[in-house]
């Protein structure tokens, strides 16, 4: 890591210079040079190896971009994304609940969704297209249950927040909430309350949202703490502490520089760190071509000519229309599945409290409605003292 960061640096902008002082009536210049910090955006492995490479390099005898001070890690939104949609599958699908109807797994095999395997990071794309039908029948099912003549689409929404989803901010609050036996009514709450936050936080990408980023990074931190993933959890934090102590410049930069739109259209913006792994797999196919030639030079003269060749990509497949006459998987039927499990959700009412329902696969409590704060205000007190960033 420290190799690729010092090639990197010579993309920090700085201003060289030197100062002088009077030490016991001599003189010694001192490198004085001032380098403006620039973000640093990936993933959370790649943001930890910056962190440790700065540390390297801290207390070597050095000048300010030898010791990497030019560059400010932030972490990336499609990895977490990723890592979020693994906590939903760990908690709520599983093989074992095939015959619990309303289940995750049960609906995958109601719809025949053979793409959406056991580890979403297989298989992204047709696992977030499962995951957002799922979310489309919860919340339709919620309205049903909840909806009244005189109802707007703005009030209704409020009412199937307030009855449905189950985040506790406070201690106050999960005092006041009364429990209940009803694990399929538990599931699906605590399951709705996953989705709209996963449908948010990607909403919130697409729409190039900086504000309701980091927003949404609150939420995660905390679901990140609680189900073990606590390199996530801590770069979560992260972003908290820099959206707080930095310039009103450098949060400007940490709120609009995390998305880019590479088609043009409104809504269409993707995390950079997905842009990055689309130019990976762009790289990887050019350096085939290199053959038996594995050089440093001619892989670095590859790298160099990326951006030229993929901007020619794109331009001939927009031109000549290729993206019309590619071979490709149809697309399942996606109000043909709504109906399908609509018709299972009100046969298994699963936003109805019937005292005493059992399911025996899911048995956890929901994770955001029972909170040990104190727990959580510690650990983050720890981090922050201890600035293990």
């Amino acid at each position: 890591m420290c190799n690729i960061l010092d090639a990197l640096d010579t993309y920090v902008p700085v201003i060289q210079s030197t100062e002088t002082v009077l030490i016991e009536d001599e003189e010694y210049e001192l490198d004085a040079t001032k380098v403006y910090r620039l973000l640093f955006f990936g993933d959370q492995l790649t943001v930890a190896r910056i962190r440790s490479a700065s540390v390297i390099r801290c207390t070597t005898d050095t000048g300010a971009l030898e010791k990497f001070e030019g560059f400010t890690p932030a972490i990336s939104d499609w990895h977490a994304r990723a890592t979020f949609l693994d906590v939903i599958w760990k908690r709520f699908y599983s093989a074992k609940s095939v015959a619990e109807k309303g289940t995750l797994y049960q609906l995958k095999v109601l719809t025949n969704r053979t793409s959406v395997k056991s580890v979403p990071s297989k298989n992204m794309k047709p696992t977030e297209d499962f995951l957002l039908l799922i979310l489309h029948a919860y919340v339709i099912a919620a309205a049903e249950q909840c909806q009244s003549d005189s109802d707007t689409c703005q009030s209704l929404s409020q009412r199937i927040v307030k009855r449905f989803v189950k985040i506790c901010l406070s201690q106050e609050q999960q005092s006041r909430s009364s429990p209940n036996d009803d694990m399929l009514f538990n599931y699906s709450t605590d399951m709705l309350t996953f989705c709209l936050l996963w449908h948010g936080f990607h909403d919130a990408t697409r729409e190039g949202d900086g504000d309701r980023i980091l927003r949404y990074w609150k939420f995660l931190m905390v679901i990140f703490q609680q189900s073990g993933h606590y390199n996530y959890a801590k770069e979560g934090l992260a972003v908290a502490i820099q959206s707080q102590v930095q310039s009103d410049r450098k949060v400007a930069e940490l709120k609009w520089s995390r998305t880019i739109n590479v088609s043009g259209c409104k809504g269409h913006n993707i995390a950079c760190d997905l842009h990055m792994e689309h130019l990976n797999a762009r790289l990887k196919k050019m350096m085939v071509n290199v053959g038996s030639n594995q050089q440093l030079k001619p892989f670095k003269r590859v790298a160099k000519s990326l951006g030229v060749v993929n901007h020619i990509c794109r331009n001939f497949a927009i031109e000549s229309d290729v993206s019309l006459n590619k071979p490709h998987h149809s697309y399942p039927s996606f109000s043909k599945d709504l109906d399908s499990i609509m018709r299972e959700l009100r046969a298994a009412d699963i936003f109805s409290v019937i005292q005493q329902r059992k399911l025996l696969t899911f048995t956890k409590p929901p994770l955001l409605k029972n909170l040990k704060w104190a727990n959580i205000t510690e650990w983050t007190k720890d981090k922050i003292i201890n600035y293990e960033f």
